[in-house]
Protein backbone atom coordinates (compact mmCIF):
# COMPACT_ATOMS: atom_id res chain seq x y z
CA UNK A 1 0.00 0.00 0.00
CA UNK A 2 1.21 3.12 -0.87
CA UNK A 3 1.02 6.41 1.78
CA UNK A 4 1.50 9.91 0.46
CA UNK A 5 3.07 12.36 2.83
CA UNK A 6 3.25 15.97 2.90
CA UNK A 7 6.54 17.57 2.23
CA UNK A 8 8.44 19.17 5.14
CA UNK A 9 7.97 22.51 5.62
CA UNK A 10 10.62 24.50 4.72
CA UNK A 11 12.01 28.28 6.03
CA UNK A 12 10.20 30.04 2.97
CA UNK A 13 7.35 28.17 2.87
CA UNK A 14 6.53 29.29 6.77
CA UNK A 15 7.07 32.57 6.17
CA UNK A 16 4.74 32.44 3.19
CA UNK A 17 2.42 31.33 5.51
CA UNK A 18 2.71 33.89 7.75
CA UNK A 19 2.80 36.35 5.40
CA UNK A 20 -0.56 35.17 3.98
CA UNK A 21 -2.08 35.15 7.77
CA UNK A 22 -0.65 38.83 8.27
CA UNK A 23 -2.61 40.12 5.44
CA UNK A 24 -5.65 38.36 6.04
CA UNK A 25 -5.51 39.77 9.68
CA UNK A 26 -3.49 43.48 9.24
CA UNK A 27 -5.34 44.75 11.41
CA UNK A 28 -5.34 41.98 14.69
CA UNK A 29 -1.30 41.75 13.84
CA UNK A 30 -0.49 45.31 14.33
CA UNK A 31 -2.27 45.52 17.43
CA UNK A 32 -0.92 42.19 19.08
CA UNK A 33 2.57 43.16 17.84
CA UNK A 34 2.39 46.96 18.76
CA UNK A 35 1.14 45.93 22.46
CA UNK A 36 3.90 43.65 22.58
CA UNK A 37 6.90 45.65 21.97
CA UNK A 38 5.92 48.23 24.29
CA UNK A 39 4.86 46.22 27.07
CA UNK A 40 7.59 43.90 27.34
CA UNK A 41 9.56 47.05 27.98
CA UNK A 42 6.99 48.56 30.09
CA UNK A 43 5.83 46.02 32.53
CA UNK A 44 9.50 44.52 33.97
CA UNK A 45 10.26 48.27 34.68
CA UNK A 46 6.90 48.37 36.54
CA UNK A 47 7.29 45.09 38.34
CA UNK A 48 10.39 46.15 39.16
CA UNK A 49 9.29 49.44 40.67
CA UNK A 50 11.36 51.55 38.47
CA UNK A 51 9.77 54.95 38.16
CA UNK A 52 10.93 57.68 35.21
CA UNK A 53 10.90 61.01 36.07
CA UNK A 54 11.46 64.57 34.36
CA UNK A 55 14.98 65.39 33.41
CA UNK A 56 16.60 62.07 34.01
CA UNK A 57 17.79 59.52 31.76
CA UNK A 58 17.24 56.15 33.11
CA UNK A 59 14.95 54.53 34.16
CA UNK A 60 13.21 55.38 30.62
CA UNK A 61 10.02 54.53 29.19
CA UNK A 62 10.54 56.13 25.79
CA UNK A 63 11.91 52.54 24.08
CA UNK A 64 8.39 51.54 24.77
CA UNK A 65 6.73 54.87 22.83
CA UNK A 66 8.12 52.88 19.25
CA UNK A 67 6.46 49.98 19.56
CA UNK A 68 3.29 51.04 17.31
CA UNK A 69 6.20 52.70 14.49
CA UNK A 70 7.76 49.17 14.81
CA UNK A 71 4.66 47.51 14.60
CA UNK A 72 3.26 49.23 11.27
CA UNK A 73 7.07 48.68 9.81
CA UNK A 74 6.77 44.93 10.50
CA UNK A 75 3.09 44.00 9.92
CA UNK A 76 3.62 46.18 6.88
CA UNK A 77 6.57 44.48 5.32
CA UNK A 78 5.08 41.18 5.44
CA UNK A 79 1.95 41.73 4.20
CA UNK A 80 2.69 44.32 1.49
CA UNK A 81 6.59 44.19 1.03
CA UNK A 82 8.41 46.87 -0.29
CA UNK A 83 5.29 48.34 -2.25
CA UNK A 84 3.88 48.37 1.12
CA UNK A 85 6.78 50.29 2.84
CA UNK A 86 7.43 52.81 0.35
CA UNK A 87 3.47 53.51 0.38
CA UNK A 88 3.67 53.70 4.08
CA UNK A 89 6.99 56.09 4.26
CA UNK A 90 5.62 58.18 1.62
CA UNK A 91 2.26 59.15 3.52
CA UNK A 92 4.51 59.79 6.53
CA UNK A 93 6.84 62.36 4.77
CA UNK A 94 3.62 64.14 2.35
CA UNK A 95 3.39 67.55 3.03
CA UNK A 96 1.29 68.20 0.56
CA UNK A 97 -2.01 68.53 1.58
CA UNK A 98 -4.99 71.04 1.30
CA UNK A 99 -4.54 74.33 2.85
CA UNK A 100 -7.07 73.66 5.02
CA UNK A 101 -5.02 70.77 7.00
CA UNK A 102 -2.19 74.06 7.56
CA UNK A 103 -4.86 75.90 9.06
CA UNK A 104 -5.70 73.61 11.23
CA UNK A 105 -1.94 72.91 12.45
CA UNK A 106 -1.02 76.22 12.59
CA UNK A 107 -3.97 76.97 14.89
CA UNK A 108 -3.30 73.89 17.23
CA UNK A 109 0.20 75.28 17.48
CA UNK A 110 -1.02 78.85 18.48
CA UNK A 111 -3.26 77.60 20.58
CA UNK A 112 -0.43 76.39 22.55
CA UNK A 113 0.25 79.84 23.24
CA UNK A 114 -2.51 80.81 24.78
CA UNK A 115 -1.58 79.08 28.01
CA UNK A 116 1.88 81.52 28.99
CA UNK A 117 -0.65 84.47 27.59
CA UNK A 118 -3.22 83.63 30.47
CA UNK A 119 -0.43 82.93 32.75
CA UNK A 120 1.12 85.99 32.29
CA UNK A 121 -2.43 88.22 32.74
CA UNK A 122 -2.80 86.45 35.49
CA UNK A 123 0.63 87.19 36.80
CA UNK A 124 1.42 83.84 37.41
CA UNK A 125 5.64 82.46 37.06
CA UNK A 126 6.23 81.15 33.57
CA UNK A 127 8.53 77.83 33.66
CA UNK A 128 11.99 78.70 32.56
CA UNK A 129 13.69 77.74 29.23
CA UNK A 130 15.29 74.48 30.60
CA UNK A 131 12.10 73.04 32.49
CA UNK A 132 10.30 73.59 28.95
CA UNK A 133 12.88 71.40 27.64
CA UNK A 134 12.88 68.99 30.31
CA UNK A 135 10.97 65.50 29.52
CA UNK A 136 10.29 62.71 31.50
CA UNK A 137 12.60 59.89 30.82
CA UNK A 138 15.01 61.82 29.16
CA UNK A 139 18.07 63.24 30.46
CA UNK A 140 18.69 67.25 30.68
CA UNK A 141 20.30 67.90 26.73
CA UNK A 142 20.87 71.07 25.15
CA UNK A 143 17.28 72.14 23.07
CA UNK A 144 17.63 71.00 19.66
CA UNK A 145 18.60 66.94 20.44
CA UNK A 146 15.66 67.21 23.06
CA UNK A 147 12.89 68.49 20.37
CA UNK A 148 14.18 65.93 18.03
CA UNK A 149 13.91 62.81 20.27
CA UNK A 150 10.39 64.03 21.35
CA UNK A 151 9.79 64.14 17.23
CA UNK A 152 11.02 60.75 16.74
CA UNK A 153 9.82 58.93 19.59
CA UNK A 154 6.61 60.55 20.03
CA UNK A 155 6.05 61.69 16.73
CA UNK A 156 6.78 59.34 14.54
CA UNK A 157 7.07 56.04 17.40
CA UNK A 158 3.34 56.49 18.18
CA UNK A 159 1.43 58.79 15.30
CA UNK A 160 3.49 56.30 12.60
CA UNK A 161 1.28 53.52 14.01
CA UNK A 162 -1.84 54.58 15.66
CA UNK A 163 -2.45 57.19 12.66
CA UNK A 164 -0.45 56.10 10.00
CA UNK A 165 -1.16 52.08 9.91
CA UNK A 166 -4.33 51.78 11.91
CA UNK A 167 -6.26 54.52 11.21
CA UNK A 168 -5.43 54.96 7.28
CA UNK A 169 -6.68 50.88 7.21
CA UNK A 170 -10.05 51.10 9.21
CA UNK A 171 -11.14 54.27 7.22
CA UNK A 172 -10.92 52.10 3.95
CA UNK A 173 -13.44 49.80 5.54
CA UNK A 174 -15.04 52.31 7.86
CA UNK A 175 -16.52 55.84 8.29
CA UNK A 176 -13.80 58.68 10.25
CA UNK A 177 -16.17 58.14 13.40
CA UNK A 178 -16.49 54.68 13.19
CA UNK A 179 -12.80 54.15 13.10
CA UNK A 180 -12.59 56.69 15.32
CA UNK A 181 -14.30 54.98 18.25
CA UNK A 182 -12.44 51.64 17.53
CA UNK A 183 -8.67 53.48 17.83
CA UNK A 184 -9.35 55.19 20.61
CA UNK A 185 -9.80 51.88 23.25
CA UNK A 186 -6.81 50.01 21.83
CA UNK A 187 -5.19 53.19 22.24
CA UNK A 188 -6.37 54.14 25.84
CA UNK A 189 -5.61 50.47 26.72
CA UNK A 190 -2.27 50.24 25.21
CA UNK A 191 -1.17 53.23 27.70
CA UNK A 192 -1.90 51.47 31.00
CA UNK A 193 1.31 50.03 32.02
CA UNK A 194 2.65 53.72 31.85
CA UNK A 195 0.46 54.80 34.46
CA UNK A 196 3.00 52.55 37.01
CA UNK A 197 6.16 53.81 35.49
CA UNK A 198 5.84 57.29 34.47
CA UNK A 199 5.58 59.87 37.68
CA UNK A 200 2.53 62.12 37.53
CA UNK A 201 1.76 62.77 40.83
CA UNK A 202 5.03 64.43 42.05
CA UNK A 203 5.61 67.43 43.26
CA UNK A 204 8.73 69.67 45.12
CA UNK A 205 11.81 68.16 43.95
CA UNK A 206 10.04 65.74 42.64
CA UNK A 207 8.73 64.04 45.62
CA UNK A 208 4.93 62.71 46.57
CA UNK A 209 3.12 64.70 48.92
CA UNK A 210 1.68 63.01 52.19
CA UNK A 211 -0.42 65.03 53.87
CA UNK A 212 -1.31 63.99 57.48
CA UNK A 213 -4.88 64.96 58.89
CA UNK A 214 -6.90 63.59 61.45
CA UNK A 215 -10.78 63.10 61.68
CA UNK A 216 -13.52 62.06 63.96
CA UNK A 217 -15.38 59.08 62.55
CA UNK A 218 -17.49 59.28 66.11
CA UNK A 219 -19.03 61.53 68.50
CA UNK A 220 -21.24 60.70 71.23
CA UNK A 221 -22.33 62.11 74.78
CA UNK A 222 -23.71 58.96 76.27
CA UNK A 223 -22.60 55.96 74.46
CA UNK A 224 -18.54 55.20 74.36
CA UNK A 225 -16.44 52.39 75.15
CA UNK A 226 -13.10 52.02 76.72
CA UNK A 227 -11.12 52.69 73.47
CA UNK A 228 -12.91 56.24 73.57
CA UNK A 229 -11.21 59.60 73.31
CA UNK A 230 -12.58 62.06 76.02
CA UNK A 231 -13.04 65.67 76.13
CA UNK A 232 -14.42 67.02 79.22
CA UNK A 233 -16.15 70.29 79.18
CA UNK A 234 -16.26 73.60 81.51
CA UNK A 235 -20.24 72.90 82.04
CA UNK A 236 -19.19 68.87 83.29
CA UNK A 237 -20.32 67.18 79.93
CA UNK A 238 -17.83 64.79 78.27
CA UNK A 239 -17.62 64.18 74.57
CA UNK A 240 -16.61 60.40 73.77
CA UNK A 241 -15.20 60.31 70.30
CA UNK A 242 -12.99 57.95 67.89
CA UNK A 243 -10.85 60.03 65.66
CA UNK A 244 -8.19 58.12 62.97
CA UNK A 245 -5.38 59.65 61.11
CA UNK A 246 -6.13 59.53 57.26
CA UNK A 247 -2.68 59.95 55.30
CA UNK A 248 -3.36 60.74 51.99
CA UNK A 249 -0.92 61.57 48.74
CA UNK A 250 -2.48 65.02 47.08
CA UNK A 251 -0.79 67.51 44.64
CA UNK A 252 -1.92 70.71 43.88
CA UNK A 253 -4.01 71.78 41.37
CA UNK A 254 -5.48 68.21 41.68
CA UNK A 255 -9.31 67.71 43.45
CA UNK A 256 -8.33 63.63 43.84
CA UNK A 257 -6.29 62.12 46.58
CA UNK A 258 -4.69 58.73 47.30
CA UNK A 259 -6.06 57.32 50.39
CA UNK A 260 -3.25 55.40 52.67
CA UNK A 261 -3.68 52.92 55.41
CA UNK A 262 -4.89 54.80 58.47
CA UNK A 263 -3.40 55.25 62.52
CA UNK A 264 -6.12 54.95 65.11
CA UNK A 265 -6.08 57.04 67.73
CA UNK A 266 -7.08 54.82 71.01
CA UNK A 267 -5.51 54.44 74.31
CA UNK A 268 -1.92 52.75 74.15
CA UNK A 269 -0.55 50.02 76.71
CA UNK A 270 0.90 51.35 79.51
CA UNK A 271 0.23 55.21 78.80
CA UNK A 272 -0.74 57.23 80.95
CA UNK A 273 -1.73 60.39 79.21
CA UNK A 274 -4.53 59.66 76.23
CA UNK A 275 -3.62 59.27 72.71
CA UNK A 276 -3.55 61.73 70.43
CA UNK A 277 -3.12 62.82 66.75
CA UNK A 278 0.23 63.21 66.98
CA UNK A 279 1.40 60.12 68.80
CA UNK A 280 -0.98 58.20 65.89
CA UNK A 281 1.12 60.05 62.82
CA UNK A 282 4.52 59.09 65.12
CA UNK A 283 3.40 55.67 64.96
CA UNK A 284 2.37 55.56 61.26
CA UNK A 285 5.82 57.20 60.42
CA UNK A 286 7.40 53.78 62.48
CA UNK A 287 4.76 50.93 61.30
CA UNK A 288 4.35 52.09 57.79
CA UNK A 289 7.63 55.01 57.04
CA UNK A 290 9.74 51.99 55.49
CA UNK A 291 7.28 51.61 52.91
CA UNK A 292 6.91 54.85 51.64
CA UNK A 293 10.25 56.49 52.42
CA UNK A 294 12.58 55.10 49.73
CA UNK A 295 9.81 56.72 47.04
CA UNK A 296 10.92 60.12 48.12
CA UNK A 297 8.20 61.78 49.58
CA UNK A 298 7.28 65.35 51.84
CA UNK A 299 4.86 65.30 54.27
CA UNK A 300 2.57 67.87 54.81
CA UNK A 301 0.30 69.08 57.94
CA UNK A 302 -1.05 71.29 60.42
CA UNK A 303 0.49 73.52 63.03
CA UNK A 304 0.01 70.57 64.93
CA UNK A 305 3.04 68.46 63.45
CA UNK A 306 5.27 71.37 63.43
CA UNK A 307 7.46 70.51 66.23
CA UNK A 308 11.06 69.57 66.64
CA UNK A 309 10.67 65.88 67.76
CA UNK A 310 8.19 64.97 65.05
CA UNK A 311 10.30 66.87 62.32
CA UNK A 312 13.44 64.81 63.53
CA UNK A 313 11.74 62.00 63.24
CA UNK A 314 10.74 62.54 59.99
CA UNK A 315 13.93 63.37 59.07
CA UNK A 316 15.64 60.37 60.25
CA UNK A 317 13.75 57.78 58.69
CA UNK A 318 14.16 59.94 55.37
CA UNK A 319 11.12 62.04 54.69
CA UNK A 320 10.76 65.97 53.67
CA UNK A 321 8.43 68.15 55.41
CA UNK A 322 6.50 71.31 55.08
CA UNK A 323 4.00 71.92 57.87
CA UNK A 324 2.13 75.22 58.75
CA UNK A 325 4.06 77.15 61.32
CA UNK A 326 1.64 79.66 63.21
CA UNK A 327 3.40 82.93 65.12
CA UNK A 328 1.56 82.02 67.94
CA UNK A 329 2.57 78.46 68.98
CA UNK A 330 6.29 79.50 67.79
CA UNK A 331 7.60 82.45 68.79
CA UNK A 332 10.85 81.37 68.64
CA UNK A 333 10.31 81.26 65.00
CA UNK A 334 8.64 85.13 64.60
CA UNK A 335 11.25 86.55 66.58
CA UNK A 336 14.13 85.43 64.41
CA UNK A 337 11.86 86.37 61.14
CA UNK A 338 11.98 90.06 62.48
CA UNK A 339 15.41 90.25 63.42
CA UNK A 340 16.54 88.52 60.13
CA UNK A 341 14.18 91.06 58.15
CA UNK A 342 16.10 94.04 59.86
CA UNK A 343 18.61 93.16 58.27
CA UNK A 344 17.28 92.26 55.05
CA UNK A 345 17.71 88.40 55.02
CA UNK A 346 14.43 87.84 54.69
CA UNK A 347 13.29 87.62 50.84
CA UNK A 348 10.74 88.73 49.09
CA UNK A 349 8.42 87.63 45.94
CA UNK A 350 5.05 89.80 44.55
CA UNK A 351 3.16 87.90 42.24
CA UNK A 352 -0.06 89.43 40.81
CA UNK A 353 -2.82 87.22 39.14
CA UNK A 354 -6.11 87.75 37.46
CA UNK A 355 -9.29 85.10 39.43
CA UNK A 356 -11.48 86.27 36.58
CA UNK A 357 -13.75 87.90 39.09
CA UNK A 358 -10.74 90.47 40.51
CA UNK A 359 -6.81 90.85 40.42
CA UNK A 360 -5.44 89.60 43.47
CA UNK A 361 -1.79 90.21 44.91
CA UNK A 362 0.40 87.22 46.18
CA UNK A 363 3.25 88.55 48.69
CA UNK A 364 5.89 85.40 49.38
CA UNK A 365 8.86 85.69 51.97
CA UNK A 366 10.87 83.58 53.06
CA UNK A 367 14.29 82.95 54.83
CA UNK A 368 16.69 80.56 55.71
CA UNK A 369 17.90 78.56 58.81
CA UNK A 370 16.14 79.45 61.19
CA UNK A 371 15.56 77.55 65.23
CA UNK A 372 12.43 76.03 65.66
CA UNK A 373 12.84 76.47 69.14
CA UNK A 374 15.08 78.24 71.82
CA UNK A 375 18.67 76.35 72.37
CA UNK A 376 21.82 75.89 70.60
CA UNK A 377 21.08 72.54 70.03
CA UNK A 378 18.11 73.58 67.78
CA UNK A 379 16.36 71.87 64.65
CA UNK A 380 17.54 74.35 61.87
CA UNK A 381 14.50 75.06 59.31
CA UNK A 382 13.14 77.55 56.17
CA UNK A 383 10.85 79.27 57.31
CA UNK A 384 8.37 80.95 54.26
CA UNK A 385 4.73 83.33 54.45
CA UNK A 386 1.86 84.11 52.12
CA UNK A 387 -0.34 86.72 52.12
CA UNK A 388 -2.93 87.38 49.62
CA UNK A 389 -4.83 90.59 48.75
CA UNK A 390 -7.02 92.06 47.01
CA UNK A 391 -5.90 95.44 44.95
CA UNK A 392 -7.38 97.30 48.36
CA UNK A 393 -4.35 96.14 50.37
CA UNK A 394 -7.91 93.51 52.13
CA UNK A 395 -6.03 90.49 53.02
CA UNK A 396 -7.55 87.64 51.75
CA UNK A 397 -5.25 84.53 53.05
CA UNK A 398 -2.22 84.36 55.45
CA UNK A 399 -0.49 81.95 56.59
CA UNK A 400 3.21 80.53 57.59
CA UNK A 401 5.41 77.35 56.82
CA UNK A 402 8.90 75.51 57.69
CA UNK A 403 10.46 73.26 55.41
CA UNK A 404 13.72 71.45 55.40
CA UNK A 405 13.61 72.44 52.13
CA UNK A 406 15.83 75.06 50.17
CA UNK A 407 13.89 77.64 49.53
CA UNK A 408 14.41 80.48 46.57
CA UNK A 409 12.39 82.81 44.42
CA UNK A 410 10.82 80.29 42.15
CA UNK A 411 10.87 77.34 44.63
CA UNK A 412 8.90 79.12 47.57
CA UNK A 413 5.73 79.39 45.26
CA UNK A 414 6.01 75.40 44.62
CA UNK A 415 6.39 74.84 48.55
CA UNK A 416 3.92 77.01 49.68
CA UNK A 417 1.37 75.61 47.31
CA UNK A 418 2.11 72.25 48.74
CA UNK A 419 1.40 73.35 52.07
CA UNK A 420 -1.69 74.69 51.29
CA UNK A 421 -3.12 71.77 50.15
Amino acid sequence: MRTSLAPPATPRSTLVGVRAWVHRHRIVSYVVLAYALSWSWWIPLALHGSRTAPGQGWPTHLPGLLGPALAAVIVTALADGRAGLRELTARALRWRIRWRWYVLLIATVAMLGLAPLIATLRGDPLPTAPEYLTYSGLAVLPALPTLLIVLLVNGFGEELGWRGFLADDLLRRHGMLSSALMVTPIWVLWHVPTFWVVETYRSVNQTLLLAFDGTEYFSSHTIHCPNCSTRHHANGSVTYCHTALTPVLVKPGLDKVIPLAPEFVRPQDGAEKQDCELNAAQRWLADCGGDYSPLGVTLLGDDLYCHEPFCRDALNRGFNFILVCKPASHPIVSEWVEFLDRGGAVHTVVRRRWTGQRREIDTYRYAQAIPLRDGDDALLVNWCELTTTDERGNVLYHNTFVTNLALDDRKVLEIVAAGRC
